[in-house]
């Protein structure tokens, strides 16, 4: 036999390799997959956070703002009560009446008020059928409104002045020197000495009248007026 028939009954004589068994499946097990192998990453993780981080201290503040309010509130309604009450004793006092002007009260013996007081006592006098009584009741009440007598001789002008004017003569001479004129105004001593001429010059004291018509005729010279006294009114 030659070589090349050896060699050919040799290559078919060559045993196969046998072919490999399937290989088994792997089995997975949980012990041996990784965290991130078992559990996919949560991306929204942070956002998760923040978002309950902004939560928690929205509801702090509201907390915080409700508190604020309620004390706030608590004060108001304490503000409120107070002004209540306070409004409410306020209400219940009894107002006090304005001072009403009296010409029974002399503040500085002028003139005005010597004419305010004759009209007072004059009013007194028609509303009780010409009772002098109720007139000079209110020269009386006058003078106790005076306790410091500042203005006493206005007053007594004032009642000298209220006589005359109704013709009460014999009242007026005898009222008549209980009144010091230095104690009043020039205007007021003329009026003073008019009445005097006039009254006394009807009773028949010529004398006594002519003097007091020169001291009226001397008052107007020196206040420039050149007549002297009120305007019976």
């Amino acid at each position: 036999m030659s070589e090349s028939a050896n060699n050919s009954q040799s290559s078919n004589t060559t045993p196969k390799t046998p072919s490999q068994p399937p290989a088994e499946p792997v089995e997975f097990k949980a012990k041996d997959i990784g965290i991130e192998t078992a559990k996919p990453q949560d991306t929204f993780a942070k956002q998760r956070k923040e978002a309950e981080k902004h939560q928690q201290k929205t509801r702090q503040t509201r907390k915080i703002l409700i508190i604020v309010f309620s004390v706030i509130g608590g004060l108001a309604l304490i503000g409120l009560i107070v002004w209540l009450v306070i409004w409410l004793v306020q209400l219940n006092q009894p107002v006090e009446e304005p001072p009403v002007d009296s010409p029974t009260i002399l503040v500085s013996g002028s003139d005005e008020e010597i004419l305010d007081l004759r009209d007072a006592a004059q009013d007194a006098y028609d509303e009780t059928d010409d009772d002098l009584g109720a007139a000079d009741a209110v020269f009386e009440e006058a003078l106790q409104n005076d306790p410091d007598a500042q203005y006493a001789n206005q007053i007594r002008l004032s009642q000298l002045m209220f006589y005359f004017a109704n013709n009460q003569y014999d009242l007026v001479r005898e009222h008549f020197d209980a009144i010091d004129p230095a104690a009043l105004s020039l205007d007021q001593q003329s009026t003073y000495y008019n009445i005097g001429s006039i009254v006394y010059s009807a009773s028949g004291d010529t004398e006594r009248a002519d003097e007091y018509l020169d001291l009226v005729y001397q008052l107007s010279l020196e206040s420039g007026t050149g007549q002297g006294g009120y305007n019976e009114e």
